[in-house]
């Protein structure tokens, strides 16, 4: 058996990654939630674990468009 306590994992890739879509609360019918979803619409998200967290910089091209 075989333990790893704060490890550290880090990804490149040349293409860039895409942000996935948190669709848990997507039609439901609780007022919070969906309001919530409106005011982080905009927010995008690129990990996601348990007991876990993820940091990122976001790379932008030529005209300051974030690049994927």
């Amino acid at each position: 058996m075989a333990y790893a306590f704060q490890t550290r994992i880090e990804l490149e890739c040349a293409d860039g990654f895409y942000p996935r879509s948190d669709l848990s609360t997507y039609q439901s019918d609780d007022f919070d939630l969906r309001l919530g979803d409106l005011h982080y619409r905009d927010v995008r998200e690129y990990a996601v674990g348990r007991n876990t967290s993820a940091g990122w910089q976001e790379r932008l091209d030529a005209t300051n468009d974030p690049l994927p």
